[in-house]
């Protein structure tokens, strides 16, 4: 019997001049400022969406939002945003080609709204030119105190460097069992996965002298697979259940987030890609994450 699931797409951009798609055109923290995409920002497709995940603060609203790092004050009131480019994440949807389609079509309406201001999306897994990302000011304590309750932040300034995909597929039909046992599985597998990302060769504008700038600095320092379950144990790969606000109650969501690596078609340089997969008990309560493009290369899930 063939398995039930809901798949959403996110896909990281780089932002560049519409008129020089060269590395002089690249739009970065740098020479943008979140304030210089407000009209791309203003009444964007999605918002509210019950399905996705949307922050208090309303960085993360709706089908597109600025990526990069949030900069917070010593009480942790928001502060500030470097801009790293634009994320663009799809609804989930029942199928891979209708994910990619939304993908697809919400790239378009987004490409149009960013050429009215002189600007484009462009694609690599690791920004070609800028140097190491540095937190200018220094990190205030509120902010090393988040870093060390949030994983996802301890690696923030990396992150800032490397773009790349996230697949989330929602399992209605799995136990908890079944997902932790996959995340075991792909755990194993991902040293191996990981030789198909070795697809930055460029870093602070020069060839890096290795294959992959973008492996290299990530490949080993995040879990492969995160598995988000009701109540984590003493486990390298379980975390909380995913943060959308209707999966809270008695409608808890056990869900399984696995991060792999793996290659795009030749339309799309290659990239490093999360994948997650997540049992939930109803179609509203697909975790936060989604994302990919058409060229992706997607692994079987019945595989793993």
């Amino acid at each position: 019997m063939r398995t039930r699931y809901l798949i959403g797409i996110e896909f990281e951009y780089l932002l560049t001049s519409k008129n020089d798609y060269s590395a002089d055109g690249l739009r970065f923290y740098n020479n943008i400022a979140v304030k210089d995409l407000s009209t791309v920002l203003e009444n964007r497709p999605g918002a509210g969406d019950p399905t996705l995940y949307h922050d208090s603060e309303g960085v993360k609203n709706g089908y597109w939002y600025v990526e990069g790092v949030e900069r917070y004050t010593r009480e942790g009131k928001l502060l500030d945003q470097a801009v790293k480019g634009l994320e663009v994440r799809t609804p989930p949807t029942t199928s891979i080609g209708a994910a990619l389609n939304q993908l697809l079509r919400l790239e378009h309406q987004l490409r149009v709204r960013l050429m009215r201001t002189g600007l484009d999306l462009a694609v690599a897994a690791y920004h070609p030119t800028a140097p190491p990302y540095v937190f200018d000011p220094p990190l205030a304590a509120w902010e090393e105190a988040r870093r060390l309750i949030l994983p996802e932040c301890r690696l923030a300034d990396v992150a800032m460097l490397t773009y790349g995909p996230d697949l989330n597929f929602s399992l209605p039909d799995w136990s908890e069992t079944q997902l932790v046992a996959a995340a075991e599985k792909l755990a194993w597998f991902a040293p191996y996965i990981s030789l198909f990302t070795l697809n930055a060769p460029f870093a602070e504008g020069n060839a890096w002298g290795g294959l992959s700038r973008r492996t290299s600095v990530r490949g080993n320092r995040r879990p492969a697979c995160f598995a988000f379950v009701a109540e984590p144990k003493d486990h390298p790969l379980l975390r909380p259940h995913a943060r959308v606000p209707n999966v809270a109650g008695s409608n808890t969501r056990r869900s399984t987030r696995l991060r792999a690596h793996t290659c795009s078609a030749p339309a799309v340089p290659s990239f490093s890609a999360c994948f997650s997969i997540k049992r939930c008990h109803s179609a509203a309560s697909l975790s936060r994450r989604a994302s990919t493009t058409a060229s992706l290369s997607i692994l079987s899930v019945t595989a793993v």
